[in-house]
């Protein structure tokens, strides 16, 4: 029986070939490349939701499609402005559309951009490619909308039950007295605050019903902390089990588990005083969902996401070197190729996207991974290339190109969807990259004039990253973290703000935001090569970023009393301490961030 995952792919195998059909019948064979981009791009952006906005990101595509093509044919007829529009191009795609290491988005937008350049076109057919490039950005929104429709709801649900299933493990093993897996739940917290960061956008935090999700995801994130943290008795982690069964089975019914929250502050009253806080904020919060009439609030720039750009525009940054790196390699040999008129001078631009890397990280280990990922890669291709191509006057010009589509189509999904191992992953870039320049090229090169280019793109590319802005994924974390420990000294005066009635909550929610996506990019940065002090330190930002919001929230969902208010104030500004809860919550923060400073400091 096939199974649905196997069956989705071949669904989308078929839609893709019926696309590049029907697009080379009508925009014909000379904007066979605008096919291959258009297809390359559509499976590889599937990981981003854009069936939220879909007007919106299909106006952004295809304004970016439009600027590659008519770029790509200022820089052919004048090479000269060319090599600063295309210079400016891919310095600024890269940049913007690379948020973390692990997403190269990047890659099929300049991949699509050299393909343009491989394949100049003139005055006359100009309209023809402009007119195809917005088809082609009409079927990328189409295509994302049909696979990912409703995936933004799905995946809010897997979320929270996610959550709730590492609540419910943990209290388990409390009560077997089992050593618990941080590890493992860290790695879960960071796939579900992806998950939310990926899909929500800074303009609808502007509504509750956003709002709301981020902060229980947040509180229920508290929930596992407080869990891990603190000593329950037998007791208590017997209810709390008994609570999050019934809110996993009624996942689905907002007013049946706002009445199972409400009942459990009503019957535990001694329970621990954060926990209960906890839950009174989730019930607060489920309130919103419902709301049918939002009151939006406008976002000031300083919060919008779009003002990291601003923060990342700095040689100290991973994303700035390697946006320059790729663009100084990419216009240069663009330039030289134009001006010396040597052909298939595009062979050395494939080789440089696939082989140059933002960072240095395990070199030795990566560059022998990548020789040998390329040499297998070269040798798959000669065969492929000579023997199961077919190169004959009836099959070159109509089997090959499909042929083409369907391995990187293949190659790509396989890379990004299944494949870990790095020098597998080269060979499959290789191969798709070889397939490109070779569909792309006008005069048949030679395998040895191939090989050549290769070798000249792999040496440009080791010197770029060796010899230029050469930067190390540490650095690129002690900068992220940098960031992350200034947004928390921000949320932290918030909480004084929110005590007076002074803070604007929607703002607050972005800062949170931006700071879950620094939160997840140094998890993702620091996974392969583990550093325990980057570790100890993020895991103690993500701690003060989660009581600060717990504590902004319970000012939010009006569960603290005018007294605790003014004993809260009176600690922030004259440090007078009390056994409330909420007092030793801030001086947990003060020691926190106190403690952060010191480590930054050795970093």
């Amino acid at each position: 029986m096939i199974s649905k995952k196997l069956l989705k792919i071949m669904s989308l195998l078929i839609i893709l070939i019926l696309f590049y059909t029907l697009f080379i019948l009508t925009f014909g064979n000379e904007n066979s490349v605008v096919a291959i981009f258009i297809i390359l791009l559509s499976v590889m952006i599937l990981k981003r939701d854009l069936s939220c906005k879909p007007l919106k990101n299909l106006l952004i595509i295809t304004i970016i499609n439009l600027i590659l093509a008519i770029g790509a044919f200022i820089s052919f007829y004048l090479p000269f402005l060319g090599f600063f529009i295309i210079f400016l191009i891919v310095f600024s795609i890269t940049y913007v559309v690379t948020h973390n290491l692990e997403n190269p988005i990047y890659y099929p937008f300049i991949l699509g951009f050299l393909l343009l350049l491989s394949k100049p076109i003139t005055i006359d057919y100009l309209d023809i490619r402009l007119i195809s490039l917005v088809v082609g950005s009409l079927f990328v929104i189409c295509l994302n909308i049909l696979v990912n429709k409703n995936k933004f709801s799905k995946s809010i649900k897997n979320s929270l039950i996610t959550i709730l299933k590492d609540i419910g493990n943990i209290v388990d093993y409390k009560i077997g007295n089992k050593q618990i897996d941080e590890t493992e739940i860290d790695k879960n917290i960071t796939l579900i605050r992806a998950q939310i960061d990926t899909n929500l956008k800074e303009e609808q935090f502007s509504k509750p019903i956003y709002t709301a999700i981020l902060n229980i995801t947040t509180s229920l994130e508290q929930i596992e902390i407080l869990l891990i943290e603190e000593n329950f008795t037998k007791e208590e982690l017997i209810k709390l089990k008994s609570l999050i069964t019934k809110l996993t089975i009624n996942i689905e019914n907002i007013k049946k588990i706002k009445e199972i929250l409400n009942n459990f502050i009503k019957e535990n009253l001694n329970f621990k005083p954060l926990l209960l806080y906890i839950i009174k904020i989730i019930s607060y919060e489920l309130g919103n969902p419902n709301t049918t009439q939002y009151n939006v609030t406008k976002i000031p720039y300083r919060f919008k996401l779009l003002s990291i750009l601003k923060e990342d525009f700095t040689v100290n940054s991973i994303k700035f070197t390697f946006a320059l790196k790729l663009a100084i390699s990419i216009s240069i040999i663009e330039f030289i190729g134009f001006y010396f008129n040597i052909p298939n001078i595009s062979w050395i631009e494939y080789t440089i996207l696939a082989i140059l890397q933002p960072c240095l990280d395990n070199t030795f280990k990566k560059a022998r991974l990548r020789i040998k990922g390329t040499v297998m890669g070269i040798i798959i291709f000669v065969i492929l290339d000579n023997l199961f191509l077919l190169k004959t006057a009836l099959f070159y010009f109509n089997f090959a190109p499909t042929l083409i589509i369907l391995i990187c189509v293949l190659g790509f999904a396989y890379i990004f969807t299944t494949i870990h191992k790095y020098d597998r992953q080269i060979i499959f870039i290789t191969i798709v990259s070889l397939l490109l320049a070779e569909s792309s090229t006008t005069i048949n090169a030679t395998l040895i004039e191939r090989l050549i280019y290769i070798i000249i793109g792999c040496s440009i590319s080791l010197f770029m990253n060796y010899k230029i802005f050469p930067k190390t994924i540490k650095q690129q974390n002690i900068h992220l973290l940098q960031r992350y420990h200034n947004f928390n000294k921000i949320e932290i005066k918030n909480i004084k703000l929110a005590l007076l009635n002074k803070l604007n909550f929607t703002e607050n929610t972005i800062l949170v935001l931006k700071s879950n996506i620094i939160q997840e990019s140094i998890t993702q940065n620091n996974g392969d090569n583990r550093d325990n002090k980057i570790a100890e330190l993020l895991k103690m930002e993500t701690i003060i970023n989660s009581i600060s919001s717990l504590l902004i929230n319970l000012v939010q969902s009006k569960s603290i009393s005018k007294k605790t208010k003014k004993l809260a104030i009176d600690y922030i500004e004259n440090s007078k301490e009390s056994n409330i809860i909420y007092i030793k919550l801030l001086k947990e923060l003060k020691n926190l961030e106190n403690k952060t400073e010191k480590l930054l400091n050795e970093l």
